[in-house]
């Protein structure tokens, strides 16, 4: 007899790290970083994500609020912020920065008040694109705040739903630096006249949302 070895692709990379629970990102205990097997909580030695080596991915569990209260050292790969039936939220305090080299991506709720968020607020946050995806439900928002502070996508900001559930939103007077191209159907929503600055060196043929 012939037996067949099935082997299913991971998404997961050794050193990954997804939350398993909520807090401030410099907390060890709320993290756990895949080993290659299985996800394991993070040990002191590996530090938080950033911490002492550029992850390759960043994922903020369905349900999480975590707040960025460092500025970590090292960039992240990618940084997800996960679907799911309950809100989740990444929070920048003032002053911290993040760099992700790669994509970012915010997934969608699905039903009321399931938000998926990044609050840049008046932090700095960069990242190489960013993907807004469709949600379930019209109070289920995916979406990006700016305060005071500064966010940069030196690639395409992409999209995938309708402006009532994908968007970016001032606060605030802040600042937004866009490379590439606008796509899909979202908006950007400014906060009255603390409008914010939006810097625009997108490529031709971009559609603008």
């Amino acid at each position: 007899a012939l037996c067949f070895a099935t082997h299913t692709a991971s998404a997961q990379n050794v050193g990954d790290y997804r939350t398993d629970n909520g807090g401030n990102w410099s907390s060890i205990g709320i993290w756990d970083i895949w080993d290659g097997d299985s996800w394991e909580n993070a040990t002191a030695g590996q530090g938080y994500p950033g911490q002492n080596n550029a992850p390759g991915s960043v994922s903020i569990a369905n349900g999480h609020t975590v707040t960025l209260n460092v500025s970590p050292a090292f960039s992240l790969g990618s940084l997800t912020i996960a679907a799911g039936g309950n809100a989740s939220v990444l929070n920048f305090n003032a002053g911290t920065s993040l760099t992700v080299t790669g994509a970012v991506t915010i997934e969608g709720g699905t039903g009321n008040g399931d938000d998926k968020r990044i609050n840049v607020a008046d932090g700095t946050f960069s990242c190489a694109s960013l993907t807004m995806l469709t949600t379930g439900n019209n109070n289920a928002d995916s979406e990006l705040r700016i305060d005071q502070g500064s966010a940069t996508v030196s690639g395409d900001i992409t999209m995938n739903d309708v402006a009532t559930r994908n968007f970016i939103a001032f606060t605030n007077a802040g600042t937004l630096n866009i490379g590439g191209s606008f796509i899909g159907d979202g908006d950007i929503l400014t906060n009255g006249a603390n409008n914010g600055l939006v810097n625009y060196n997108g490529t031709s043929g971009t559609q603008i949302v």
